[in-house]
Protein backbone atom coordinates (compact mmCIF):
# COMPACT_ATOMS: atom_id res chain seq x y z
CA UNK A 1 0.00 0.00 0.00
CA UNK A 2 2.88 2.38 0.64
CA UNK A 3 4.63 1.67 -2.67
CA UNK A 4 1.94 2.98 -5.03
CA UNK A 5 1.25 5.97 -2.79
CA UNK A 6 4.96 6.81 -2.64
CA UNK A 7 5.38 6.56 -6.40
CA UNK A 8 2.33 8.74 -6.97
CA UNK A 9 3.54 11.31 -4.48
CA UNK A 10 7.02 11.43 -6.01
CA UNK A 11 5.70 11.70 -9.55
CA UNK A 12 3.01 14.29 -8.92
CA UNK A 13 3.97 16.44 -5.94
CA UNK A 14 7.74 16.92 -6.13
CA UNK A 15 8.03 19.16 -9.15
CA UNK A 16 9.98 16.81 -11.37
CA UNK A 17 12.91 15.61 -9.25
CA UNK A 18 10.77 12.73 -7.99
CA UNK A 19 11.09 11.09 -11.40
CA UNK A 20 14.85 10.89 -10.84
CA UNK A 21 14.26 9.16 -7.51
CA UNK A 22 11.87 6.69 -9.14
CA UNK A 23 14.40 6.02 -11.92
CA UNK A 24 17.15 5.44 -9.35
CA UNK A 25 15.02 2.98 -7.40
CA UNK A 26 14.09 0.98 -10.50
CA UNK A 27 17.64 1.14 -11.87
CA UNK A 28 19.09 -0.12 -8.60
CA UNK A 29 16.57 -2.95 -8.52
CA UNK A 30 17.40 -3.89 -12.12
CA UNK A 31 21.13 -4.07 -11.37
CA UNK A 32 20.52 -6.08 -8.19
CA UNK A 33 18.33 -8.78 -9.74
CA UNK A 34 21.05 -10.83 -11.43
CA UNK A 35 23.39 -11.17 -8.39
CA UNK A 36 20.47 -11.90 -6.07
CA UNK A 37 19.09 -14.63 -8.34
CA UNK A 38 22.57 -16.16 -8.67
CA UNK A 39 22.99 -16.12 -4.88
CA UNK A 40 19.60 -17.79 -4.38
CA UNK A 41 20.58 -20.48 -6.88
CA UNK A 42 23.76 -21.24 -4.90
CA UNK A 43 22.10 -21.23 -1.48
CA UNK A 44 20.89 -24.51 0.00
CA UNK A 45 17.25 -24.76 0.94
CA UNK A 46 16.71 -25.32 4.65
CA UNK A 47 13.36 -27.13 4.52
CA UNK A 48 13.98 -29.03 1.28
CA UNK A 49 15.05 -32.65 1.57
CA UNK A 50 18.30 -33.69 -0.06
CA UNK A 51 17.79 -35.13 -3.54
CA UNK A 52 18.13 -38.89 -3.66
CA UNK A 53 20.28 -40.46 -6.36
CA UNK A 54 18.36 -42.41 -8.98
Amino acid sequence: MIGPASLTFLAVHTGGWGWWVIAAVFGTAAFAVRPVVAWVGRTARIAAPAPSPI
